[in-house]
């Protein structure tokens, strides 16, 4: 990442968290008006997150887990002669680092007796990995179906808030140009984990993009793309094709929200408050990199955009169906906002 942004290092989602929600407040949040439908949005918008974290730091443990059980299998197979020498080998060099002992040694002797010392200590398991997902899932529920609760209610408004933010176009531009190259310099420079890059993965949805890997945008998983990141069978094309589609669904998405704010409501500055929204939410920052989460949604917002176009709009549904399959549930949504604009239009 340091090739691309001299001395940036990826915060922690955390972190992301917690500066995305307070830039989301200042930016859109009515403050002479506290009591309003649209404090009562962004508010809404901002509770996905705790749910969201849970599940990353349950899927994190897992993980853990996972490397711990296999350095434990790996410190086996080695003597335990051979793996006490190195121990007593690699504390000489820590109290002295003059030491005849190069530091990069005795790693797996590190990771065994050291550093698995200091995850016990600092970090308590309160929560086993699968509670806490289990109760981050059922958070992200709950305000889902609050957010679905206030879109329903949303039709029998007599005066529904309009999303104008508290900043001007070009402090609105200037920050999602800035987030969009953040985002993508994440995407960029990350790699798929060694198990994704072996063959296609199992699972409901297109199989060609079943065979690209996902690419993890958090610092879990960083590792330096330009010293070049490959699999067992050295393929580098799957990953390159994985970037290039994540770059080119994120700006689509971006472009599109754009779009409709300026050519459906007459507003640019909605489309690009919308848009940069979009860029801020934790949601964005985790999956830049996941492909069956951001192609159907470009595809999704790119029929939104031309849906006075049915044709087009059409195949860009289709086709999103064909990446993944959830799209499918918003065909009924589809369908009747097709059908009250052609009515209104007679």
């Amino acid at each position: 990442m340091s090739h691309l942004l001299l001395y940036y290092q990826r915060p922690e989602p955390a972190t992301w968290v917690f500066l995305a929600s307070f830039l989301l407040l200042s930016i859109y949040f009515v403050f002479h008006r506290f009591f309003c439908v649209r404090n009562l949005d962004i508010l809404l918008l901002v509770l996905l997150a705790p749910g969201l974290m849970m599940v990353y730091e349950g899927r994190k443990m897992k993980a853990d887990e996972i490397a711990n059980i296999q350095s434990e299998n790996l410190a086996g197979s080695y003597p335990a002669g051979q793996l006490k020498a190195a121990n007593t080998k690699w504390i000489a060099f820590q109290l002295k680092p003059d030491a005849s002992i190069a530091p990069d040694e005795p790693s797996i002797a590190d990771s065994e007796a050291t550093q698995g010392e200091y995850l016990d200590e600092a970090q308590p398991q309160k929560w086993s990995a699968a509670s806490l997902e289990f109760y981050g899932f059922a958070g992200l529920l709950i305000a889902s179906g609050l957010l679905l609760i206030r879109m329903l209610i949303d039709p029998a408004l007599v005066r529904r808030p309009l999303l104008v933010p508290n900043l001007s176009i070009g402090g609105l531009s200037f920050i999602g140009i800035s987030l969009f190259m953040f985002l993508m310099a994440n995407v960029i420079t990350s790699s798929p984990r060694d198990e994704q890059t072996r063959g296609p993965q199992l699972g409901p949805g297109y199989a060609l993009l079943n065979m690209l890997p996902s690419l993890p945008t958090t610092p879990d998983y960083q590792r330096d793309a330009w010293e070049g990141s490959v699999s067992e069978n050295g393929d580098h094309i799957l990953p390159t094709v994985a970037r290039i589609l994540a770059i080119v669904s994120n700006l689509a998405i971006v472009l599109g929200i754009v779009g409709i704010g300026y050519w459906h409501f007459d507003n640019v500055k909605t489309g690009i408050g919308c848009a940069v929204m979009y860029l801020l939410l934790p949601y964005s920052a985790q999956m830049t990199g996941n492909l069956e989460h951001v192609m159907p949604a470009s595809c999704m917002v790119l029929a939104l955009l031309a849906y006075r176009q049915p044709l087009i709009a059409g195949a860009l549904i289709g086709f999103g169906a064909g990446l993944a399959y959830y799209p499918l549930f918003l065909l009924p949504l589809w369908i009747s906002f097709i059908g009250s604009a052609d009515w209104d239009a007679c």
